[in-house]
């Protein structure tokens, strides 16, 4: 009877997994047919879409354009792309990046624009730039936003990045040396001002234009084949904006897209469905959850550039107060970073934290500050750090004998020194900052070393958003001297090498205990003189011991604080030499 209850438990068990592998197979094979059916209906739906952008902007019109856009070549490598917008005068409209890069003044570069239309190898001789180029950058860098609703204990960077007036004519001689004929195709229109200023999200365009992609992948530069993409405008927007200021078309002169593009198509012709020029591509969009987004200068530019009296009124007149009244909006980084490390020293830990934009309205801060501009030196491998003070000078029979002595940095990286004088009878916070358009972040991180005159090590400071030094005021006071040498890659910002370096200074008295001993390894007051310690030391103790330890051992490497790991130090050297 056992054996019986057995089996028959044995082949219910073996029907019941019979049954649930029949019914996982059945749900497979209905999400598999779910999938092929979803898949089906993406390419109906692609399908319908390159239909339908067909059957806007004709095929044989973007035949027709092809014959007027032109690959860059330098020395015989693709550089960009350029299209005719004047044939008679052999003027072309680029990227002002791609001409900016053009080398015309090196007499041994050979830099000339190729097509299939006519396969001739046309020299470029000359370019002149937007005068806006550039000038974005210069307004953003001198303010260097900082978010207002941000924590004063955590001031939070605006990354902005330079897309504005990225536009400039390229000049050659398009006669033929043999039969002085025009060898330039035809001008591709450019739409009217009326309708440049009338785009909307959702119009159908196309961009023609030589991306490295299909170069690279077995085509040489010299097959000069073009690649035409289809889309729509997913938005028009200024170079920089904010939901507070009221829309302006004049100024929203960004045609953010979807295409395909890739680099080289930086001055590539985003046409409409009239064959028509609307804008200049010029950057594809990077992020961390990028949607492949590109943007292109509005097609207005090109008016500029043939009207130098125009494009500086319009520069003067209505781009740059605008773009300083959207400005205000942010925070300056002077201003936030100033409050910044008056509060972490001064009033510490301040619930509900304070924010940038408050304080920085305030009129009349409960500090002195003096802030400068520097500018990083050239890239180099390694960096000598003199230590004047610390050498000495013999008189010898045949002349005199220098002990130079001189701390030697073994990095590579762009390199900046300065020094600072303190009075230690106040508080003080020394710190240095650089904004970069080109980061993600919106700051270049910086390596520090630093030393009080006459010390024998130069101390080193770990990576950060930006340097800072506190000095607590001294019962003895007195005037001291400190040499501070920054260094960052010289990936960060190649455009850019200047930064602010800064110091903070309020009067000896105010409270930041909590700032300064939050760390102590010290025992607490009872434990030296034998009596027990209060129950709160003790709890406060243990609060400290387990916020050092989540920091440093809990929390990943890179992301640990200063205070976890031992002080660095570069020795002092010495070496002997002779005038």
């Amino acid at each position: 009877m056992t054996r019986l209850v057995s089996a028959l438990a044995i082949v219910a068990i073996a029907i019941a997994l019979l049954f649930l592998e029949t019914s996982r197979y059945a749900e497979i094979r209905r999400l598999r047919e779910r999938t092929e059916t979803l898949q089906d209906e993406v390419r109906a739906a692609g399908e319908k879409a390159d239909a339908a952008l067909s059957a806007v902007i004709a095929p044989d019109t973007l035949a027709h354009a092809t014959g007027s856009v032109y690959l860059i070549v330098v020395n015989g490598a693709s550089r960009g792309t350029a299209f005719v917008i004047d044939r008679e005068h052999g003027l072309l409209a680029t990227a002002a990046h791609t001409a900016s890069s053009l080398p015309l003044d090196d007499p041994e570069a050979s830099v000339y624009l190729l097509n299939r239309a006519s396969s001739a190898k046309i020299p470029v001789v000359s370019r002149r730039l937007h005068a806006g180029y550039g000038v974005f950058r210069t307004l953003v860098e001198d303010h260097q936003p900082i978010r207002p609703n941000s924590s004063v204990y955590e001031p939070k960077t605006a990354p902005l990045r330079d897309l504005a007036f990225d536009a400039a004519l390229i000049t050659v001689d398009p006669a033929d040396p043999e039969t002085g004929e025009n060898r330039l195709g035809p001008d591709l229109p450019i739409a009217s001002e009326e309708a440049l200023l009338a785009l909307e999200p959702g119009a159908p365009i196309a961009v023609i234009g030589y991306p490295y992609d299909t170069l690279d992948d077995g085509f040489a530069p010299d097959a000069a084949t073009p690649r035409v993409e289809r889309g729509v405008i997913a938005a028009i927007t200024p170079p920089l904006d904010s939901a507070e200021e009221t829309p302006n078309p004049a100024i929203a002169n960004l045609i953010i897209h979807r295409l395909a593009t890739a680099g080289g198509n930086s001055g590539s012709p985003i046409l409409n469905a009239a064959g028509e020029v609307i804008g200049i591509h010029t950057h594809g969009i990077e992020s961390k959850s990028s949607n492949a987004d590109g943007a292109a200068q509005r097609a207005e530019v090109l008016y500029d550039l043939t009207s130098e009296a125009r494009e500086q009124s319009r520069l003067n007149d209505l781009f740059l107060p605008a773009w300083k009244r959207l400005l205000s909006h942010w925070t300056r980084a002077d201003d936030a970073l100033s409050w910044s490390f008056f509060m972490e020293y001064a009033h510490p830990g301040e619930k509900p934290a304070p924010t940038v934009g408050a304080l920085a309205a305030t009129a009349a801060p409960p500090f002195t500050r003096s802030i400068e501009t520097i500018e990083f030196e050239p890239a180099a491998q390694t960096r000598r750090v003199e230590a004047p003070e610390l050498s000495t000078t013999l008189t010898a029979a045949d002349g005199i004998e220098t002990d130079a002595r001189s701390f030697l940095i073994r990095q590579e990286g762009e390199y900046a020194e300065f020094w600072r004088t303190v009075d230690r009878n106040s508080e003080h916070v020394l710190f240095a900052f650089d904004y970069s358009l080109r980061s993600r972040t919106g700051f270049c991180p910086l390596h520090t070393y630093w030393r009080k005159k006459g010390e024998t090590q130069l101390q080193v400071m770990r990576w950060r958003a930006a340097f800072e030094l506190h000095l607590p005021a001294l019962p003895e006071g007195g005037i001291e001297d400190y040499q501070i040498l920054l260094r960052r890659s010289p990936k960060c910002d190649p455009v850019s090498m200047e930064f602010i370096a800064g110091a903070v200074s309020w009067p000896a008295g105010t409270d930041s205990s909590a700032q300064t001993v939050a760390f102590s390894t010290a025992q607490p007051d009872g434990g030296q003189n034998g009596t027990a310690p209060s129950a709160t030391s003790v709890f406060a103790g243990a609060q400290a011991a387990w916020k050092r330890f989540r920091e440093c051992r809990l929390s990943p490497r890179s992301e640990r604080p200063d205070h976890c790991f031992p002080p660095e130090y570069i020795e002092l050297e010495g070496a002997t030499s002779r005038e």
